[in-house]
């Protein structure tokens, strides 16, 4: 595997997946962002740190399982407001983040991986 995948696979998809949200949400709440970013990334780095150790990336899996399932339960009451409008920004955010999650949850199972993180 090589160094590009690796940043790709431990540190852009999981924190891109669970931080996709409407545009208004990053401007009205940036300190919990940024910190949300921050540990995202240090989980990163303890994937790459515990080369040999399956707990961490049984631990990414199991977040971006939980990701998915946390997404699915806000998208339907998020999606509309009390006004019976629909919010279509905040619905393909929802559903991009459900995606990003879905396929980094899926490839991290693969053996590919599996052998970047025993070696």
């Amino acid at each position: 595997m090589t160094t590009i995948q690796k940043i790709f696979y431990f540190f852009v998809l999981p924190c891109l997946g669970p931080l996709m949200f409407p545009p208004s949400t990053f401007t009205s709440q940036s300190g919990l962002i940024l910190m949300a970013i921050v540990l995202v990334f240090l989980l990163g780095l303890g994937m790459l740190q515990l080369q040999g150790r399956s707990n961490a990336l049984t631990f990414a899996i199991f977040l971006q399982g939980l990701n998915v399932i946390v997404r699915l339960m806000m998208v339907f009451p998020g999606a509309v407001s009390k006004d019976f409008k629909t919010d279509p920004i905040f619905i393909l955010t929802m559903v991009a983040g459900i995606a990003i999650s879905t396929f980094l949850l899926l490839r991290l199972d693969k053996n590919d991986i599996r052998r970047t993180m025993r070696t």
